[in-house]
């Protein structure tokens, strides 16, 4: 059972998917801590000024928001139309993946 878990070769828009989807959140999550700010700047001036991340997306925010949003669309289409791609060449490495277990794998003819 381990031996096929390390053998199966896994889709490489996932780790996309995942890496960008992360910075996504984060983005947004800081974005919206700035908005709040913005709508209630007295409730946050004992801070001593903005953090240099706030002050960035105050400039570039929504660039980056939307170059992640793409990125995320495209790594998704992208991950949707390899897959089959990729299972294909991860049941070719794997001899009997096909089979349920406990099944003896069957010869190709």
């Amino acid at each position: 059972m381990g031996r096929r878990a390390k053998a199966a070769i896994a889709n490489p828009f996932y780790a996309l998917l995942v890496l960008v989807g992360i910075a996504f959140v984060i983005t947004a999550c800081a974005y919206g801590v700035m908005t709040l700010r913005a709508v209630a700047p007295h409730a946050h001036a004992a801070d001593g000024g903005n953090h240099p991340l706030l002050k960035f997306l105050q400039t570039h925010g929504s660039q980056l928001l939307l170059g992640e949003i793409v990125v995320l669309a495209i790594a998704t289409f992208a991950a949707m139309g390899t897959d089959d791609f990729w299972t294909r060449r991860s049941s070719r490495r794997m001899p009997g993946a096909d089979s349920e277990p406990g099944e003896k794998p069957t010869s190709g003819d």
